[in-house]
């Protein structure tokens, strides 16, 4: 009951300002709906793309819709089938046609592709016991 009081109050003090409007707010607070995913795919790339988000990752990796082919669209399930290892997803993308904007070093355990691999592999198997969301 007291969370509700506090957002009434919040509320009322944000509407007090004569450019916040009903419709704006709800807007703001409702935002999350438009960009929630709708399909394991969709989840699939919303995990990838934050599993870059570290400092200079995204600049190593670069645009991951690039990989979409070898993720099979970003199928959790078949990339998880495929790819039993991060060795092999790691091998997988040196063999293809996709050339990163970073250094690939897969003997360097701190190297951004291998922590990436890793990250694929494990949400791969993560979302692969899932069949919707």
């Amino acid at each position: 009951m007291k969370e509700k009081a506090i957002v009434k109050l919040a509320k009322e003090y944000l509407l007090s300002f004569h450019e916040v409007s009903e419709d704006m707010l709800e807007r703001q607070l409702n935002e999350w709906k438009e960009r929630r995913p709708s399909s394991i795919e969709e989840l699939f790339q919303a995990f990838l793309l934050h599993a870059q988000n570290r400092q200079g990752m995204p600049n190593s990796i670069g645009e991951i819709k690039k990989l979409a082919s070898l993720l099979f669209d970003f199928n959790p399930i078949l990339t998880a089938e495929r790819y039993k290892t991060w060795e092999s997803l790691f091998d997988a993308i040196v063999d293809s046609d996709y050339t990163p904007p970073g250094r690939m070093e897969k003997e360097n355990n701190k190297n951004y592709w291998v922590i990436y691999c890793k990250s694929i592999i494990s949400i791969s198997n993560f979302l692969s016991s899932y069949r919707d969301i």
